[in-house]
């Protein structure tokens, strides 16, 4: 877990490393993406991280379940830069809905999935 400078420390975990980063607002999506690679699994809802974390080899997924793929991510920055422009002009406020149940079950299930597929592609010794 990498964490910035305003977040609280979290007790330790065995097979985690917390590691709190300072300096410029992009230094922990730059530790993040100079670390990950291949047989990596991210998650995040930063989309120019999560496109930087695919570039690398790692697969992502959205704290909502959301797969995100070389074939999706093209139109998911897209519609985050149209989202932007919009509420510059004050034609949308506000953010994505409420985090409900079926978020937090589509997780849960896109994440099994990617963990047991991960699984497999892992060599058996």
């Amino acid at each position: 877990m990498v964490t910035g400078p305003s977040q609280r420390r979290l007790p330790s975990s065995e097979g985690f490393e917390q590691i709190t980063v300072g300096g410029a607002s992009e230094a922990v999506d730059d530790l993040i993406a100079s670390r990950i690679g291949p047989g990596d699994t991210v998650v995040t809802d930063d989309l120019p991280l999560a496109d930087r974390c695919l570039k690398a080899g790692a697969k992502v997924i959205s704290s909502r379940g959301i797969l995100c793929t070389e074939e999706n991510m093209g139109s998911r920055l897209a519609q985050r830069e149209l989202a932007k422009f919009l509420r510059e002009l004050g034609e949308v406020s506000g953010g994505p809905p409420a985090f409900r149940g079926e978020s937090r079950s589509r997780f849960k299930m896109v994440l099994h999935e990617l963990l047991q597929q991960r699984k497999r592609e892992v060599p058996q010794e």
